[in-house]
């Protein structure tokens, strides 16, 4: 009895010695380590980063192909790296058909069907189209031609037209109104007002068409040279100039003779190389030839390969060397579709075209070459024909 008593109280005293521990607890490492600790440390630990359970350190990541995987948490950056997705939405698309289809693919199957045709939006497979008589309609891609085919249009721009009337009045209309419009008076073209061709013979000079042609450039005008084959390639830079500017090129033959008096050989060489002295100087041969004294014959006529241009207005500059005398003419006479007759050798004429120009453009008046005026008034120019004015 004495011993049981001695040994229970050395238990009971062994008990009391020992530290009093809680429960173990298993817990989970990220990287799928596990670790078996006092309950008491299992916060200490979560709050390092570890979890409670095996489940939460697991994740399932999805491939852009379709494929899944179960990995741990530690291991998710580097499949995201690689082009991995946290979630299954994340690798599929929607994709659409220009003909309204629809259809949810694999990511990783997307660029296959973009280089078949489909598209990554639903607005890319759709197109507003515009009827000339200001309806609108968006239809799928592949209804746009059957569309544009009975008259609609791509552009709303398209749709619609400014008319014109005198007096200025212009309106814009849509394209099924134009003919109710023209019917009543209305024009599809604005008026361009009267037009003259200055046209100048025997050059080029040098300092007076140099004049002249700074004159046509400060007003956006231009004008048709009769030059000489001798001329121009004594100053092929002017040639070059004047064609630069707009102006035409026009050939009065290489010497200046009396054409009617000359055999047809003769009338072939002064032709042929004035031809080509104009084309050495701007790259192009004659687009008009008018005949010294104006002078032709039916031989003349059929050897030029270009129309003849005479004129309607002769300001007789040769004779008065006048500017004052020039201009006045010029400005007495002028009228719509006429082909005007100057020197371009005189400096009387160089001063006289600085009055006529600023003056004609005033009044209202393009000064244009002979081949554009001959294209505004209704006249296809023919080769060997003789024009006066249009």
């Amino acid at each position: 009895m004495k011993k049981w008593v001695a040994g229970g109280l050395v238990f009971l005293l062994l008990v009391l010695a020992v530290p009093a521990f809680g429960a173990a607890v298993t817990i989970y490492a990220p990287d799928g380590r596990t670790a078996i600790v006092p309950e008491e440390e299992v916060s200490a630990y979560l709050a390092a980063g570890w979890y409670a359970t095996f489940e939460e350190t697991i994740k399932t990541i999805y491939a852009p192909d379709g494929r899944f995987a179960s990995v741990f948490l530690a291991d998710v950056q580097g499949y995201m790296d690689a082009g991995w997705y946290g979630s299954y939405e994340e690798t599929i698309q929607t994709i659409y058909a220009p003909d309204g289809r629809t259809a949810t693919v694999f990511l990783a199957e997307v660029p296959e069907y973009l280089a078949a045709g489909w598209y990554g939006s639903y607005e890319e497979t759709i197109k507003m189209l515009y009827a000339p008589d200001g309806r609108q309609i968006s239809v799928y891609l592949t209804e746009v031609n059957s569309y544009l085919a009975v008259g609609w249009f791509e552009n709303r721009d398209d749709t619609i037209q400014t008319l014109y009337a005198p007096g200025d009045r212009t309106v814009t209309v849509y394209k099924s109104q134009v003919p109710s419009f023209v019917a009543a008076g209305w024009s599809e073209t604005p008026a361009l007002g009267p037009a003259v061709a200055l046209t100048f013979d025997d050059g080029p000079s040098g300092i007076h068409t140099y004049s002249i042609l700074d004159t046509l450039s400060a007003y956006g005008a231009k004008a048709t040279f009769f030059t000489l084959g001798s001329q121009v390639n004594a100053y092929p830079g002017v040639v070059r100039r004047a064609k630069e500017l707009g102006c035409e090129i026009g050939s009065h033959t290489y010497s200046h003779p009396n054409l009617n008096t000359c055999s047809t050989s003769k009338i072939q060489t002064e032709i042929q190389s004035a031809a080509q002295a104009i084309r050495n100087a701007t790259g192009a041969g004659p687009t008009v030839f008018r005949p010294p004294y104006g002078n032709h014959n039916a031989t003349v006529r059929s050897s030029v390969g270009v129309p003849l241009i005479l004129w309607n207005v002769d300001t007789l500059d040769w004779k008065s060397r006048n500017a004052q005398s020039v201009a006045a003419h010029v400005l007495s006479h002028a009228s719509d579709g006429d082909i005007i007759l100057m020197h371009d050798i005189y400096g009387s004429t160089a001063e006289a075209v600085k009055i006529i120009v600023p003056a004609l453009v005033q009044r209202g008046f393009r000064l244009v070459t002979v081949s554009e005026l001959a294209t505004e008034k209704g006249y296809a120019m023919n080769a060997g024909k003789v024009y006066y004015g249009f």
